[in-house]
């Protein structure tokens, strides 16, 4: 996997949101022809010429940064004049370009000034993008504390806006950043805090992606089988969302690290069903890398002949993309394969070529891998070459060191320093003429005794090392699982008392409501009865209007409809159900004769049957008690 870190970094940073002030871009109709015309038409207002400029570089960005670039810049003469959204836009997706372009000091330039547009108060999101765009500038530039600075204020921000994606986002592009410090714990945890969110958010395409740099980071810790079990989880996610494009690309990962591992077979088997997956897609990139990776391969298995057939189409790939690293990877590989065949000068031709390219690019890490090989492809032949080219590689080393990739660097360093001495040695040999070789070979085998001592002694103490470390990285995961499981069980228990709840409050109003219509259409239509066959005797029986036991009775048979009207309506009132809440509470109000009440209808939400009955029993007992204990007018 020779520049897979390379790759994801920059599928993981293409997923940091594009900054749009107008619609989203999948909603547009206009295809990048169509809007290459329009912005060709004379007198088009300034307005409407920035809003297709930002949609056209929408469309064509990933296809080709170059043009997007050149969009861009034709809106200089007009862009002043404009908001300053459209400014900050302008200037944050210029720097995106010129940062995709390697042009570091550019990108940063721009973000910087597109930063100075706006303050953290007013326009919190859009400061958010600048410094997380800030941090990737940062890495490119080889500057990993700044970025890791940058996206740290930035996390925080869009944690505080409830946006839990682009803080995912972010988590995971703070975990590349200490994957390449080599910081692996850091990584590991930035890593887990973004897989939570995105798998709460249900992001199949975040999950996959996480799934994958968790992979790498098991990898680089010696934990290969962990690592292929990750591996296949992405590939697994990327089929269930049918991404032909991740799926080629997982398998790649998976044959990639069976080659580590030395499982030629099982390496060959994923390696070439990603190479059939590519041939159906357009991704020069991927074809580059697991053209890259076969070669590799085929190299292995002691064929560099095939191998330099894979590695010539995997630079052929590379040639057709604007970026670079992918040549210097299929230089590499091509170079290695000719010292195979003992073509020395083809592989210092090669080798060469790629360090121009690393060199261009002042690209430290690829620098000192260069020279490193160059180094190696001399230092048999030409003593002097593979001084010169051992010194080179030094200084890059030395440029790259840190306190996280000391442990990392020890054992390259005790074989190097092996190595420059038995380089100047032979070099003061040749010089002096010293011919006393007998005394020099045993010199040179108490050194290769010493070092291989200090290296077994190095390898245990590491082993040892990483075994405790995964250990506590395991117990550490075991007890984070135990937790989530326990915050379940504990929703879970909260989530039954609440339908119990809501369960027992229905069946208490389905009664009421019952015994409501009972007594309204029961006992009140029966008093209703009594009430007109009362009066039909009065007409028979006019006398009975001068007893006072009529007048007594007829007062009765009206206290008792009303009453029950009354018990009707405060166990089920009729304009609870049809006409609502506000309604009901305004019938509390109208029948409480004895408090004043004023009914003030400030907005309502849409609430459920259930909920509004339980409002309704709250403003019930509220004014029960009211008159009951304050004696309140």
């Amino acid at each position: 996997m020779p520049y897979s870190n390379f790759l994801r970094l920059l599928c993981s940073y293409c997923g940091l949101i594009f900054f749009v002030c107008h619609q989203p871009l999948w909603c547009q109709s206009y295809p990048a022809d169509s809007l290459n015309q329009i912005l060709k038409t004379e007198g088009l207002e300034d307005t409407t010429r920035i809003r297709i400029s930002f949609e056209l570089v929408g469309l064509i960005y990933y296809k080709d940064i170059a043009q997007s670039i050149e969009v861009l810049k034709s809106l200089d003469p007009i862009i002043a004049s404009s908001s300053i959204e459209n400014r900050f836009q302008h200037k944050y997706s210029l720097a995106r370009g010129y940062q995709q372009s390697y042009r570091s000091d550019s990108a940063e330039i721009l973000i910087n000034e597109a930063k100075a547009l706006i303050t953290s108060e007013e326009h919190p999101r859009e400061f958010a993008m600048a410094q997380s765009l800030l941090g990737i500038v940062y890495e490119g530039k080889g500057d990993l504390p700044e970025a890791i600075k940058a996206l740290k204020q930035a996390a925080p921000i869009f944690y505080e806006l409830k946006d839990s994606f682009k803080y995912a986002v972010t988590l995971n592009s703070l975990g590349l950043v200490y994957e390449i410090q080599a910081n692996y714990t850091a990584a590991l945890e930035s890593y887990l805090q973004a897989l939570v969110i995105f798998q709460a958010l249900d992001v199949p395409r975040g999950v996959k992606s996480l799934f994958k740099n968790i992979g790498i980071i098991k990898q680089k810790q010696k934990s290969p089988d962990e690592a292929v079990v990750y591996f296949k989880k992405a590939q697994a996610i990327s089929k269930s969302i049918n991404n032909v494009g991740s799926q080629a690309k997982a398998l790649n990962d998976i044959g990639a690290i069976y080659m580590d591992l030395n499982q030629i077979d099982s390496a060959s088997f994923y390696l070439h069903e990603s190479a059939m997956v590519y041939e159906n897609i357009e991704s020069d990139a991927g074809k580059s890398e697991v053209h890259n990776n076969l070669g590799k391969l085929y190299r292995l298995r002691k064929d560099p002949a095939k191998g330099i057939i894979y590695n010539e189409k995997a630079f052929d790939y590379a040639s057709k993309l604007k970026l670079l690293k992918p040549k210097i990877f299929a230089l590499l590989e091509l170079g290695y394969c000719h010292q195979d065949l003992f073509r020395f000068s083809k592989a210092d031709n090669y080798f060469n070529e790629a360090l121009s390219i690393a060199n261009s690019m002042e690209e430290i890490s690829l620098q000192f891998k260069v020279e490193e090989a160059l180094y190696k492809l001399h230092r048999k032949v030409n003593t002097s070459k593979a001084l010169q080219h051992y010194e080179k590689a030094i200084s890059f080393r030395d440029s790259m060191l840190n306190k996280n990739k000391i442990e990392e660097l020890k054992s390259i360093e005790l074989n190097y320093e092996f190595d420059k001495e038995r380089l100047l040695k032979d070099e003061e040999f040749k010089t002096l003429k010293i011919k006393d070789d007998l005394k020099a070979e045993k010199l040179k085998n108490q050194k290769y005794t010493i070092a291989s001592l200090i290296l077994f002694l190095f390898a245990t103490i590491l082993f040892s090392y990483l075994l405790w470390n995964n250990f506590k990285k395991k117990k550490k995961l075991a007890q984070q699982k135990n937790q989530l499981q326990e915050k379940r069980i504990i929703e879970l228990e909260r989530e039954r008392k609440i339908m119990a709840m809501s369960s027992m409050i229905e069946g208490q109003e389905s009664e009421r409501k019952r015994i409501a219509q009972d007594l309204h259409d029961g006992l009140g239509g029966l008093l209703a009865t009594i009430k007109i066959k009362f009066g039909i005797i009065q007409k028979e029986l006019a006398e009975l209007e001068s007893l006072n036991v009529y007048q007594q009775t007829s007062t009765m048979i009206d206290e008792a409809c009303t009453e029950v009207r009354k018990i009707a309506h405060n166990m089920m009132p009729d304009s609870l159900t049809k006409l609502g809440l506000v309604e009901s509470v305004r019938d509390i109000a109208e029948y409480t004769s004895d408090i004043h009440i004023k009914v003030i209808n400030l907005g309502l939400h849409t609430l459920s049957e259930t909920q509004q009955i339980m409002l309704y029993r709250v403003i019930q007992e509220f004014l029960n008690n009211t008159r009951k204990h304050a004696i309140a007018t």
